[in-house]
């Protein structure tokens, strides 16, 4: 009963504090900013008042004001208020109005996000107002906003970093409009870059507070560098706009001195480094790379987000000025992930509005992992945690999965098992199964390195090196649908990598014998796309009439590649059984297959 009463009276409160009215507003234009970090959001408005205003904020808790700075807007009837919310808890739903003179705007919400992981939603120059036709563009503009506020794959979204040109005119005070009036800004703060249609006025910077913006650094008339971070993650929002790359430097060598140990860096900025289309070839863009790349890769950051081409481009990861295109940068042959990596990944945004797109040029870029342009607006969702960093790219439209690149940070822990010795032939191989989560111990401290490996095993490791993906089904019916390889039966059977015994039968508890698990490695290295043909290497071995025909072709590829060994120089074995410790060797020889 207390309870109800609390909340009742609650409500009472907020009606009295902020009736809406059905009048218009007495303020417009009202755009939440990210803060410093985490624990504070900025706020800016228009208003007819030149007086300071104030915010108005409550929770269950109590409520507090905070009074908002003035200045003069471009546009002669209205002044630019701003002001900063100050110690925000984490995960806390809050309630806000604004106040100018008395005169009280509608009730907003927002919802901080929590502490550790996260998310935020990336978007491309809406640019509203560039094609012929505006009622497009907003269109355009809303869909991109009504994903992020309402799809689930946008749950918690923390915050929209927008790569800049957000409207076509500089001046233009409705563009301005069309870009700020949706709820989803009022409840959902913004990190903005400056694009090259916004650097020539000071409008930008009327209409958006952003935190630590710099009055020295990279600055035009819409403003300068400015940064935060976010859950101990560090952001650089750049203006290029600048072209001063000392300026640059000095500016993020500064942050980062005061901000040394932050678990991730990105780096935001409007000019594309890397990209495919119209711009591609431009002379600024090209000095723009040259001089810029260098320094986030000495400055070891992690990822670059831009704009500016309307196109979308995923780049390889970027040593330098050098694409790392070989497998040995990546843990699958798809290139969709990293682990540890030493490059930078760079990725160029499409039009989140659809308003304006580029066509992909009709050559070959080097750089180009991933590149496409479907004339629709896009929008991705950035998930940030201490161990990974993902970035997945939708179409406004259907939402369809357009792109994915996951970074994986990974901490080579010693592994905890006592019977493998510091000094055998196995060691480095157990523990490069034991940091990629390939193999577990058949105990807390016991690996059992002689122990058989059965098939269900074989298959499972098989199922962890590929990243676990979604399985279809099987037909096994010695397979419980609760056995822990259940899922990874399925996949290799949907992928052409195991068959059966011949009964209908997997027989996941049975011992796999050598010539079977190289069969399975040689199908596997196949669905990915490599060629296995060899010549014949079994000779040499007086046992290598006893191989299985099926495992003819299999076995003479393992021994050219290096992943089998004979028991001797004469024995081969093809039917004994495989132990764990050389699976363990097997699949750390398959994984520097793939990568080569």
């Amino acid at each position: 009963m207390k309870r109800l009463f609390a909340v009742a009276l609650l409500l009472a409160c907020l009606l009295y504090l902020c009736p809406v009215s059905a009048a218009e507003p007495a303020q417009t234009d009202i755009a939440l900013s990210v803060g410093a970090d985490e624990s504070r959001m900025n706020i800016a408005w228009y208003s007819v008042s030149a007086a300071p205003g104030q915010v108005l904020l409550w929770n269950a808790t109590g409520e507090r004001r905070f009074d908002s700075s003035v200045t003069k807007a471009k546009d002669g009837d209205y002044y630019s208020h701003k002001a900063t919310l100050t110690e925000l808890l984490p995960d806390t739903d809050y309630t806000y109005c604004l106040i100018n003179e008395g005169e009280q705007s509608p009730v907003y919400h927002f919802k901080t996000s929590a502490s550790g992981d996260f998310s935020f939603a990336f978007a491309g120059d809406p640019q509203l107002g560039e094609s012929s036709n505006t009622e497009k563009d907003r269109a355009g503009w809303a869909l991109a906003l009504q994903r992020i506020s309402e799809h689930e794959i946008f749950t918690d979204t923390a915050f929209l970093l927008s790569a800049g040109d957000h409207v076509d005119e500089k001046n233009n005070e409705a563009q301005f409009d069309d870009l700020l009036h949706h709820s989803t800004l009022q409840s959902l703060p913004m990190a903005n870059v400056i694009g090259n249609h916004e650097s020539g006025s000071d409008i930008f910077s009327q209409h958006f507070f952003r935190p630590n913006e710099s009055q020295t650094y990279g600055v035009t008339k819409a403003g300068g560098n400015c940064w935060f971070t976010y859950n101990n993650v560090l952001f650089f929002l750049i203006n290029s706009n600048d072209k001063d790359t000392q300026e640059h430097r000095a500016f993020m060598e500064e942050v980062m001195a005061a901000h040394p140990d932050c678990s991730w860096k990105i780096v935001a900025l409007h000019h594309s480094l890397y990209t495919v289309a119209n711009h591609a070839r431009d002379e600024s863009i090209l000095r723009r790379r040259e001089e810029l790349v260098p320094l986030f890769d000495e400055l070891g950051i992690d990822v670059v987000l831009s704009g500016h081409d309307h196109v979308y481009c995923r780049t390889y990861l970027m040593d330098g000025l050098t694409p790392l295109r070989t497998m040995d940068d990546y843990d699958q042959s798809t290139f969709h992930s990293a682990t540890n990596p030493d490059g930078v990944l760079y990725i160029t945004a499409n039009s989140s509005s659809g308003s304006k797109t580029y066509d992909p040029r009709e050559e070959v870029f080097v750089y180009s992992a991933q590149q496409h342009q479907y004339d629709v607006g896009e929008i991705s969702r950035v998930e940030v945690a201490e161990a990974h960093l993902s970035i997945r790219t939708y179409r406004t439209d259907t939402m369809e999965l357009l792109d994915h690149f996951t970074i994986y940070r990974k901490q080579e822990t010693p592994h905890p098992f006592t019977d493998v010795d510091g000094e055998s032939w196995y060691q480095k191989a157990v523990q490069y199964c034991y940091t990629n989560d390939l193999m577990n111990g058949m105990a807390p401290t016991e690996f059992a390195p002689e122990a058989p490996t059965t098939r269900a095993m074989a298959v499972t490791i098989l199922y962890r090196m590929h990243g676990s993906p979604q399985a279809g089904g099987h037909s096994f019916a010695d397979v419980s649908p609760d056995a822990y390889y259940e899922d990874a039966v399925a996949w290799a059977t949907e992928a052409g990598i195991v068959q059966g015994i011949g009964d209908g039968s997997f027989a996941p508890d049975r011992s796999v014998t050598r010539e079977e698990l190289i069969s399975m490695l040689a199908r596997y290295a196949a669905y990915l796309g490599r060629d296995t043909r060899a010549e014949d290497h079994t000779a040499a071995y007086a046992d290598g009439e006893q191989i299985s025909d099926y495992a003819v072709a299999p076995m003479n590829w393992a021994l050219q590649e290096g992943l089998i060994n004979g028991m001797s120089e004469t024995v081969l074995s093809p039917q004994g059984t495989t132990t764990r410790a050389q699976v363990a060797r097997m699949m750390m020889g398959l994984q520097k297959y793939l990568k080569t």
